[in-house]
């Protein structure tokens, strides 16, 4: 059981990282900031892959690399928006969707089907959303979901949640196609490239405010690069739905971590909203 404590401190990692992008894009342009991330990922991962090597590719890797790639330009620059626009403890756990709308395109892009516990999956996810609010349940019974939906943070993080529903099953083709850590390597890559002339054009003279920052924005990289070569490792040792499934209990640390770093407010029922959330990942990738 091993893979399990890679896996929590995967979960661990990725939350700290959503730490310091939050602290950074506060002083920096959140373009920059994204960008820089992409960069220093890539930097990190280039020993882990020169360490295992490069792989042959399949016929579909260059296709998949593509789609996956522009995709995840889309909902990395959403991701960084979205936790400067709002809480910590409300933003990430809109993640948990992901696995509720792969219910949807799995079928459709992998001809993967869900199991028998998927609607106990989405109605645990959907109740979590609505617990996340719940205080304001005395303004109206559908008050909690407007709340929510009225936050931009939470609204853009819903969207990275169903591009990454559509990506997850691009990201399993080229991992198939190659090898993991070769396939991290490429996406990053591809973002970088992908993000460097919009980043040129839109933020160009904020550049400068990335070497200001370069600890926290160096800590970003590096936290995603560790935390994804753990990953990786748990893989090898477990099934793939096992290791997306805890992973995703970053989202409590992410609610724990908002509340004591940055102070927001309603943590019980932010946590309380998180943690059901999760056990409905769990019922829809275990079972």
């Amino acid at each position: 059981m091993h893979w399990v404590y890679l896996v929590l401190f995967t979960a661990l990692l990725q939350a700290v990282k959503d730490v310091f992008i939050k602290r950074t894009v506060r002083r920096v342009h959140c373009l920059v900031v994204c960008w820089s991330y992409c960069v220093l990922t890539v930097l990190f991962l280039a020993p882990a892959l020169a360490y295992v090597g490069i792989p042959e590719t399949g016929s579909e890797f260059w296709s998949a690399l593509v789609v996956s790639g522009v995709l995840n330009t889309i909902a990395f620059v959403l991701y960084f928006k979205a936790l400067q626009s709002s809480d910590l403890s409300l933003t990430v756990p809109m993640l948990t969707f992901t696995p509720l709308f792969m219910l949807l395109t799995s079928p459709i892009l992998a001809g993967e089907f869900p199991t028998r516990m998927g609607p106990l999956g989405m109605l645990l996810i959907v109740t979590g959303s609505y617990v996340l609010n719940v205080r304001r349940l005395q303004k109206g019974f559908f008050a909690p979901f407007k709340l929510l939906f009225h936050h931009k943070g939470p609204k853009l993080m819903f969207l990275v949640a169903l591009i990454w529903s559509v990506t997850a099953n691009y990201d399993k083709i080229g991992l198939e196609q190659s090898s993991p850590v070769f396939w991290l390597f490429a996406a990053f890559l591809f973002i970088a490239l992908a993000l460097t002339p919009i980043t040129l054009v839109l933020a160009r003279a904020e550049m400068g405010q990335a070497l200001a920052n370069a600890g926290n924005i160096a800590c970003i990289g590096f936290f995603e690069a560790v935390s994804l070569v753990f990953q990786m490792i748990a893989l090898t040792m477990t099934l793939v739905p096992y290791v997306i499934s805890i992973k995703r209990t970053s989202v409590i640390f992410g609610v724990i971590l908002g509340t004591l770093i940055f102070k927001e407010k309603g943590f019980k029922e932010r946590l309380a909203g998180a943690a059901l959330m999760v056990c409905g990942v769990f019922c829809i990738a275990l079972f």
